[in-house]
């Protein structure tokens, strides 16, 4: 006789235990729960911002424009100054960040996933102390820079593998999710305070495409980006 399936979930229930759930799920809540708390909650958060900040930079660069500073703040907001050669190039400036940074959070997982999760703890530190010999120059970012990648340094040199492996599955968790919370942080604001919704505005500055309109892209290429994720890395 087969088992009614009210027996069968039972039993799944009674079998189930918390250390079957993969750790990058705990990390997902973490990392959602991190920005609700006063004053250190969203340090880890600040992680997007300088590679989203470091996107604008990069294609400025790839446009033979210039790169002035990059300022990230407490509040996880972030700027990067830079000049180009023609509105164009403003343009593509404009648009790449939070494509960049979406892009990076997949590339993080996939570091991850092919057992490079110590180079990818390093190369996002060599990446960053680049960034700020080159461009940082407000106090913030500097203090948080070099904390950020003096820990890390501790870490590579002084940690277990086992360790590293899964702050690098953490920072790939936190990038991913604030790659798709930024973005609905920003259609929001494309829809209710459209001037302070950054890029998405800038972007209807150059093309008078509505913000919330720039906002759906940027909503709808991190949500992508996050299904590739789990569907190729994650399930």
């Amino acid at each position: 006789m087969t088992p009614s399936p009210i027996i069968l979930l039972i039993d799944k229930l009674q079998a189930f235990s918390f250390a079957e759930i993969p750790l990058v799920y705990y990390f997902i809540g973490l990392s959602l729960i991190l920005p609700k708390i006063p004053y250190i909650g969203k340090v880890f958060n600040i992680i997007n911002t300088l590679i989203h900040e470091f996107g604008h930079a990069f294609m400025s660069l790839l446009l033979q424009g210039t790169v002035h500073s990059i300022e990230i703040f407490g509040d996880t907001s972030g700027n990067a100054t830079t000049q180009t050669k023609s509105k164009f190039s403003a343009f593509l400036v404009s648009v790449s960040g939070y494509l960049f940074a979406s892009s990076f959070a997949w590339l993080s997982f996939y570091l991850y996933y092919a057992g490079l999760g110590y180079y990818f703890i390093a190369g996002l530190s060599i990446l960053f102390f680049v960034i700020l010999l080159l461009w940082v120059r407000n106090l913030f970012g500097l203090i948080w820079i070099l904390l950020f990648c003096g820990l890390n340094a501790l870490l590579l040199y002084y940690g277990t593998s086992e360790w590293i492996d899964r702050v690098a599955l953490f920072y790939a968790t936190v990038l991913l999710t604030e790659s798709v919370m930024s973005t609905l942080v920003l259609f929001y604001l494309s829809l209710f305070k459209h001037k302070e919704s950054g890029d998405a505005y800038n972007l209807q500055k150059f093309t008078h495409i509505p913000a919330f309109i720039w906002a759906c892209g940027f909503v709808a290429y991190a949500g992508l980006v996050a299904y590739q994720v789990f569907l190729n890395f994650i399930l």
